[in-house]
């Protein structure tokens, strides 16, 4: 993990701690995953602070970093590969920018700028090949 992930984990953490208890709800973990561009099930958060919370429902700042790092940054060619074909579900060579919007919409989550941006310069078609370098500079 890079210094600069590690300080958006911390400010992310921080943004959500409203308590200012040093403590994250089970609640915050999706949306906090979210505004980083990235999408869990509600029992996934569930079955993860089982994993790692010691008190039920909520995380620590050292916790939540160990978790969402091992989570968010992950870039096997296996978990790139498994992330494209939820985004291309008609295995199509190259997926245009409504394609990927109307795959986000259909689990409530909208296509970040980031991603119109680079729907542009890749002039509305991505191929697998762009979706894995993409991911692996993230």
């Amino acid at each position: 993990m890079t210094e600069e992930q590690l300080d958006e984990l911390k400010e992310s953490f921080n943004l959500f701690d409203r308590g200012g208890d040093g403590v994250i709800e089970a609640g915050t973990i999706a949306k906090i995953m979210r505004s980083l561009g990235y999408s869990i099930k509600e029992e996934d958060v569930l079955r993860v602070f089982n994993d790692y919370g010691e008190e039920a429902g909520k995380l620590d700042l050292p916790e939540f970093i160990v978790l969402l790092s091992s989570h968010l940054f992950e870039t096997t060619d296996e978990s790139i590969l498994s992330q494209w074909r939820i985004l291309n579900p008609q295995d199509k060579k190259a997926i245009c920018l409504a394609d990927f919007n109307s795959v986000l919409q259909s689990v409530g989550e909208p296509a970040h700028e980031e991603w119109h941006q680079i729907f542009d310069q890749l002039e509305d078609s991505m191929t697998f090949a762009d979706f894995s370098k993409i991911m692996k500079q993230k």
